[in-house]
């Protein structure tokens, strides 16, 4: 499955979503979590990148907050990259989107 984010100036394919963090690989990436809207996209709700994108998922701070603006359910998607690729991505996203979750 594949999850296409898009922002501005890029388009990212995320693996996803999917519906639990099991799903995500412990490697390198950025993560977003995503709800559906009535019309059947997905919004994202959250954004964020860690050195094991899985382990981050699972143990994330944030997840109660997942629950306060979810729609239809939450999902979860990774992009795998090196550090200095998943810090641009990450900013772009989070720049673009301006997740309700996970002010900096």
């Amino acid at each position: 499955m594949t999850l296409t984010v898009k922002t501005s100036a890029n388009s990212y394919s995320f693996d996803g979503p999917y519906t639990s963090a099991q799903s995500l690989e412990a490697q390198s990436g950025v993560y977003v979590i995503t709800t559906r809207t009535p019309e059947g996209t997905h919004q994202v709700i959250d954004a964020g990148e860690s050195g094991n994108v899985h382990n981050r998922v699972t143990n994330h701070d944030r997840s109660r907050d997942w629950e306060r603006y979810k729609q239809d359910g939450i999902y979860m998607s990774g992009y795998y990259c090196d550090e200095p690729t998943r810090m641009l991505v990450e900013k772009d996203v989070r720049s673009y989107f301006n997740p309700s979750c996970g002010d900096r």
